[in-house]
C-alpha cells in the first residue's frame, strides 16, 4: 500500500524562514546593545576613575606647593588663556626650587604631568599622561573672588566678610608666582560628571597669622619696608643602648644621638603686612648627644637678622622616651 506524505509548500517555507529571519535579527539587535552598553559602562567607569586620580594628584600637589598658579604661557610656551594648564611650585629641604605642570591636550582628551626646574626651562613628561578627561579649565582668583557672583569660586558664605588679599610673591618679575590666600579654581569633566576643586597653598595666611595680625598695628606708612621671620626646627634621632664590651654605667646610658635641623625664612613688605615676598632663606644643623645625667641639647631657634616681626620655635626641648622605659630616669 502506498502512502504519500505532504511537504512544506513554498509559502510555508518563505514564511518559517521569514519568522527565524525576524527572530535572528532581534537577538543579534539584543546582543549588539548589551555589548554597547557594557562598552559604554566601562568606558565610564575609566573616566570616573581618571577623574578621581586626577582629582587626588591635584590635591596631593595642593598638600606641599609653595604657590598654585596658572601661568600666562603654558610650559611648550603657548597661550594660556583658555586655563587648559596649572601649575605647583615647590622647594625641597635643600632651598631647591621644583615646578609641575598639568597641561591639558583637548585633542588627545588627556592630561599630562610635567616637571621643570624653572619657569621657560625644557619640560620633561612624568609618567604616562591621564586619558578620558573631556573638559579641563584652571583659573587663579585673589581671595576677594569669594565675594564676586561673577567668579567660578563665589560663595555666600563670604558675602559679608572682610577679605584682604595677602601674596607672597617669590618671583617679581613673574607676579603670577606667588602663594598667600589666592584660591585656584579647576574644573575636570568628562560625558557622564562634572568635579570642581578650590585649591590654596600651604603659604595661606593661617601660617602667617602671627606675622600678618599683630598688636598692636604696624605704624609705619605703606612705603615703609617691613620684615618678618618665620624660624622652625626639626628634630630627629636614635637612642643606643649601652654597648656589651663597654666598660659603662647604665645609669648614664641609653643615650640619644639627636640632630636639628633649623630653616629660617625672611619676607619682606611695602604695603603695611598685605603682601609678602620672600627675600631670604638661611638652613643650619646642629647634632649632639645626650642622656640620663644630662648632655648637650639643641640651641634655641634665633632669627637673625632680626626682624620687625618674628615667630620662632620653642627652646624647651626634651627628647622622647626609649622604647621600654617611662623616660630618661633609667634605673641602674
Amino acid at each position: 500500500m502506498n502512502r504519500s506524505q505532504r511537504g512544506f509548500s513554498l509559502l510555508e517555507t518563505v514564511a518559517a524562514v521569514a519568522v527565524v529571519t525576524v527572530i535572528g535579527l532581534f537577538v543579534l539587535s539584543a546582543i549588539a546593545q548589551t555589548l554597547h552598553w557594557n562598552a559604554a559602562l566601562a568606558q565610564r567607569r575609566s573616566a570616573q576613575m581618571a577623574m578621581g586620580l586626577l582629582a587626588d594628584r591635584l590635591e596631593a600637589e595642593e598638600d606641599s606647593a609653595w604657590a598654585i598658579f596658572t601661568p600666562p604661557l603654558d610650559v611648550s610656551g603657548s597661550s594660556n588663556a583658555d586655563g587648559h594648564e596649572v601649575d605647583f611650585f615647590f622647594r625641597d629641604a635643600q632651598n631647591r626650587a621644583h615646578f609641575t605642570a598639568y597641561s591639558y591636550d583637548k585633542t588627545e582628551h588627556r592630561i599630562q604631568r610635567m616637571l621643570y626646574a624653572n619657569p621657560g626651562g625644557a619640560p620633561v613628561a612624568d609618567g604616562p599622561p591621564v586619558s578620558g578627561i573631556d573638559e579641563f579649565f584652571a583659573r587663579t582668583y585673589a581671595v576677594t573672588a569669594l565675594q564676586d557672583p561673577g567668579s567660578l569660586v563665589y560663595s555666600d558664605l563670604y558675602r559679608s566678610a572682610e577679605l584682604h588679599p595677602a601674596q607672597v610673591r617669590f618671583d617679581p618679575t613673574q607676579p603670577w608666582l606667588a602663594g598667600g590666600n589666592q584660591i585656584t579654581y579647576v574644573r575636570l569633566g568628562s560625558a557622564q560628571s562634572i568635579r570642581e576643586l578650590q585649591l590654596s597653598t600651604q603659604t595661606a595666611p593661617s601660617g602667617f597669622t602671627i606675622v600678618l595680625r599683630y598688636t598692636p598695628a604696624p605704624s609705619s606708612t605703606p612705603q615703609d619696608r617691613v620684615t618678618a621671620a618665620i624660624v622652625t626646627a626639626q628634630v630627629t634621632g636614635r637612642w643606643e643602648d649601652c654597648p656589651s664590651h663597654a666598660a659603662c654605667s647604665n645609669a648614664e646610658w641609653p643615650k640619644y644621638f639627636w640632630s636639628q635641623t633649623t630653616t629660617s625664612r625672611y619676607y619682606e613688605s611695602f604695603d603695611g603686612g598685605y603682601s609678602w615676598s620672600l627675600f631670604d632663606t638661611e638652613t643650619g644643623r646642629d647634632t649632639g648627644t645626650s642622656g640620663p645625667t644630662g648632655g648637650d641639647l639643641p640651641p634655641p631657634c634665633q632669627a637673625t637678622p632680626a626682624a620687625s616681626y618674628m615667630r620662632v620655635c620653642s627652646p624647651d626641648w626634651t627628647p622622647a622616651a626609649p622604647p621600654g622605659t617611662a623616660g630618661l630616669d633609667v634605673p641602674p
